[in-house]
């Protein structure tokens, strides 16, 4: 599977009334090309993932990438917007929609959103991230970010239980004690 193929398939599904749909939502122009372009496709969808079927449910197609580039798509998230809250991943190799943020939050020190969902996040203006998949090791991904906020008072409770569970220090040993390798 080539994802930039099948996003590009996703991209040429896309028609007027879609467009009319997504600037309805609050979703312009602008927002989609910061998003790296947004796609339709109708797909069949399991627990997490989705693949392409022609008899599925139609849904929106947003592309996971690091720089908010084709050049690096790493998964596609479908959703419905109808019901944003759920969501699947097409390869579960993305973690994170706009993770480009998360590196300007870090270097500049700034406050990083982080929205309940991939719809919510386009019409904010691609600002800010969704966590897409929240069972990834997310202390990685926050360790150098010093202020964050949630919109959403779920998603906060959410973001800082990850948190929590997630951090575990490895055995420290101290003194002269040299192990064998």
């Amino acid at each position: 599977m080539i994802l930039v193929d099948e996003f590009d398939q996703c991209v040429s599904n896309m028609t007027d009334w879609h467009l009319r749909n997504l600037q309805g939502l609050g979703v312009d122009g602008k927002t989609i090309a910061a998003a790296g372009c947004v796609g339709t496709a109708k797909v069949e969808v399991g627990k997490t993932y989705w693949q392409p079927e022609e008899s599925g449910k139609p849904a929106l197609i947003v592309p996971v990438t690091p720089d908010g580039s084709f050049k690096g798509i790493v998964d596609l998230v479908a959703l419905q917007t109808a019901n944003p809250l759920i969501w699947w991943l097409r390869t579960g190799n993305g973690s994170i929609l706009g993770a480009w943020n998360l590196e300007k939050a870090a270097h500049f020190n700034e406050q990083l959103t982080v929205h309940s969902d991939p719809l919510t996040w386009l019409q904010a203006g691609c600002e800010g991230i969704v966590i897409v998949d929240w069972k990834a090791h997310l202390p990685l991904w926050f360790g150098s970010i010093e202020h964050l906020y949630c919109p959403c008072p779920m998603t906060g409770q959410k973001l800082k239980t990850a948190l929590k569970r997630q951090t575990s220090l490895p055995e420290i040993r101290v003194g002269t004690t040299r192990h064998a390798a």
